[in-house]
């Protein structure tokens, strides 16, 4: 079994970076890789580790863009 370990620092305020982790609306603009979107339910089975990291990296990306924001 795989594990995937990602640090980001967010230059935001944490009631904004806390915000966008429990509103649905913002979790669907960042959580998402690229090209995808958050509605349909469940994983896919497999996900190779590198893509899960790849994934993961564009997330958080995405939550920075969100947070940081002026």
């Amino acid at each position: 079994m795989s594990s995937t370990r990602i640090r980001r620092t967010l230059n935001a305020p944490r009631s904004k970076v806390y915000n966008a982790l429990i509103d649905a609306n913002a979790i669907a603009k960042w959580k998402v890789p690229s090209g995808m979107t958050s509605r349909h339910d469940g994983l896919p089975p497999g996900v190779p580790a590198t893509d899960n990291e790849t994934g993961w990296s564009q997330a958080l990306a995405k939550l920075a863009a969100l947070v940081e924001e002026g």
